[in-house]
């Protein structure tokens, strides 16, 4: 521009008018090349600004995921706490159970296999009805469901009963026999 400047007889002004017709003259398309470059530049800051909000979404997530897994642990010992808890409770009652039906037979003369006293006191626990019921409640349910079902002793059959022919072969030898 300067050497434009000297060249023209001409004292001329420089300001940005003339510096763009200059510009123009002997750079063709240098401001379309500009116009670009900036909107280049603003669809990066743009890009830039989105990819920081995204950061900023994703940490903060990532964050109420971290303090929803601490919570979740937090809940998860407790429950298991309360659940190895009652597990002892559970096993504590049930041998307490079979410790009493063993003495209420032991007053009489019923006897039982301790398979069976067992099973009648995982009968009785697992009844719904059950599930808030104090020890000597559950106690006298085992026994009387002791009582009403089948004892350990086998099952007696009929006796064999005997045809007419049977019968008579048999009255034929009593008496040649007596």
């Amino acid at each position: 521009m300067q050497i434009n400047t000297l060249q023209s007889k001409k004292q001329t002004l420089i300001d940005s008018k003339y510096i763009e017709k200059i510009a123009e003259k002997n750079y063709p398309g240098l401001q379309r090349l500009i116009a670009e470059l900036k909107r280049e530049e603003k669809t990066l800051s743009e890009f830039e600004a989105q990819r920081k909000a995204l950061c900023a979404k994703a940490e903060a997530g990532l964050a109420a995921e971290m303090a929803a897994i601490q919570t979740k642990n937090a809940t998860d010992a407790i429950i298991g706490d309360i659940e190895k808890k009652s597990e002892r409770n559970y096993d504590q009652l049930f041998r307490n159970i079979r410790q009493n039906i063993q003495n209420l037979l032991g007053m009489t003369d019923e006897v039982y296999s301790l398979e069976r006293i067992e099973k009648a006191i995982r009968h009785v626990m697992s009844l719904k009805k059950n599930a808030e019921v104090d020890e000597k409640t559950l106690t006298k349910e085992a026994y009387k469901w002791l009582k009403k079902e089948r004892s350990d002793a086998r099952p007696k059959g009929k006796r064999p009963t005997m045809d007419p022919n049977h019968i008579e072969i048999k009255n034929m030898l009593e008496r040649a026999a007596g």
